[in-house]
C-alpha cells in the first residue's frame, strides 16, 4: 500500500494566512500614521500656545504704556508680531528663539517673523476685561 505524503500548504491556506498578514499590516500602518498626526498636531499646538503666552506677556511686560492703552480700548485689539517677539527680551533673553521651528510649515521662526502675529484684545467678562491673544497667519504666507 502506498501513502501519499503531503508536504506543503494547500492553495487556500497560502491564501487565507497572506491575506490575515494583509488586514494585520494595515490596522499596524494605520495606527502608526494616527500616532504621527497625534504628536503633530500636539507640537503644533505646542507651538502655538507658546507664541500666544509671549504675545501676552509682552504686551503685559511693554514699556510703551500708550501703545498698551491704545490696544486695550480698540476693539479689534492689536497685532504683535513674531518679529517684535524676537527682537525683545527679558532678562537678556528673547521671549521666541529664532530658531524654534513652525511645525506648521517646517520652517524656523525667524524666516516668519513677519507672517505669523498675535491679536491682543480685552474682552469684558463681566465687571472686568480679560485678555485674548490668538495667534493668526499674514496673508500670502503659507
Amino acid at each position: 500500500m502506498i501513502k501519499n505524503k503531503k508536504n506543503g500548504f494547500t492553495l487556500i491556506e497560502l491564501i487565507a494566512t497572506i491575506a490575515l498578514l494583509a488586514i494585520l499590516a494595515t490596522v499596524i500602518l494605520l495606527n502608526m500614521v494616527g500616532v504621527k498626526t497625534t504628536e503633530e498636531n500636539r507640537n503644533a499646538d505646542r507651538f502655538k500656545k507658546n507664541v500666544e503666552e509671549a504675545a501676552c506677556a509682552f504686551i503685559d511686560m511693554m514699556d510703551n504704556n500708550n501703545r498698551r492703552n491704545t490696544c486695550k480700548r480698540n476693539t479689534n485689539g492689536c497685532d504683535i508680531y513674531l518679529s517684535e517677539l524676537i527682537s525683545s527680551s527679558i532678562l537678556n533673553e528673547s521671549l521666541i528663539s529664532e530658531d524654534v521651528v513652525d511645525p506648521y510649515t517646517n520652517k524656523k521662526a525667524g524666516s516668519e517673523k513677519n507672517c505669523i502675529f498675535v491679536n491682543v484684545k480685552w474682552e469684558q467678562n463681566g465687571s472686568y476685561k480679560q485678555k485674548k491673544c490668538e495667534m493668526k497667519r499674514g496673508s500670502g504666507c503659507q
